[in-house]
């Protein structure tokens, strides 16, 4: 189960990466993606390796935090990280990275209980399939994050989503009229 959670770590962290890029324009918003990205993708990594007491006490901290920044930044906004400020809508990458990050925190507390008791046998699903649900989500989550949508208004796109102010089609800037370009002379 430790290594379900793990997985399920390994998941949020990798889609926390993938946001780093749409929240560049605010670079401690960029930050904190990065380190929450580390952090859950280092623990997870651990979690597939090692199993103890005190890394799952870790992975619990971990996981609660990051679900609570989440419930945080999406209820309040969280005031002190410029580009995290303002409460957002759940959008569907950040939905699924917080359902994973939850994910791994009761699959420790699984975990535990499993261990501790000696009437009720569970059966671990095989790893692989764990594995396989993990990327599928984790892939789409990633991808939904491209698109993801800000409280100022405009959309982020994988390509920085502002366009090119010379009306460039390739970068999707205006298209409109620009004129009649007739001689008239």
């Amino acid at each position: 189960w430790m290594a379900m959670a793990g997985m399920s770590s390994l998941g949020a962290g990798a889609i926390h990466a993938a946001a780093i890029g749409v929240h560049a324009e605010h670079r401690p918003a960029a930050t904190t993606f990065v380190i929450v990205a580390a952090i859950q993708l280092a623990w997870g990594a651990l979690a597939l390796v090692r199993s103890n007491r005190l890394i799952a006490l870790l992975g619990a901290g971990i996981g609660l935090g990051a679900f609570a920044g989440w419930v945080w930044a999406k209820v309040w906004g969280i005031g002190f990280i410029p580009g995290l400020d303002e409460a957002e809508p759940v959008q569907t990458a950040d939905g699924i990275a917080a359902a994973m990050a939850l994910a791994s925190v009761l699959l420790i507390a699984f975990a535990a209980w499993a261990k501790g008791t000696t009437t009720i046998r569970v059966p671990r699903p095989p790893l692989v399939v764990t594995a396989i649900a993990v990327l599928a989500l984790s892939l789409f989550g990633m991808a939904a994050g491209g698109t993801h949508a800000h409280a100022e208004g405009h959309d982020e796109t994988a390509g920085g989503g502002h366009g090119d102010s010379h009306g460039d089609a390739a970068a999707g800037g205006d298209h409109g009229d620009h004129g009649d370009h007739t001689d008239t002379a």
